[in-house]
């Protein structure tokens, strides 16, 4: 029995596992129902922060509009 860590089996999850430790974790989850069920919560982690929607702080907002517009006013004026 191999002992995974938890970046072997997100490793896995991501697809950037080697291929021995791939077909170890597939040949695992048929029998271990533990890692099978570490799987499937680490794939559905990753299906809810591809979700996520990323909103910047109105401050940093204006903040970096009110830059951009200075540089452009120091670009027109010359």
């Amino acid at each position: 029995m191999h002992n995974f860590t938890s970046n072997d089996l997100l490793l896995y999850v991501l697809n950037e596992a080697n291929s021995d430790t791939t077909l170890a974790i597939e040949k695992a989850m048929q029998t271990n129902l533990s890692i099978k069920n570490e799987i499937k919560t680490l794939k559905m982690t990753i299906d809810e922060v591809d979700q996520f929607e990323m909103q910047p702080d109105a401050k940093l907002m204006d903040f970096i509009m009110e830059d951009l517009f200075v540089e452009e006013r120091k670009v027109a004026i010359v």
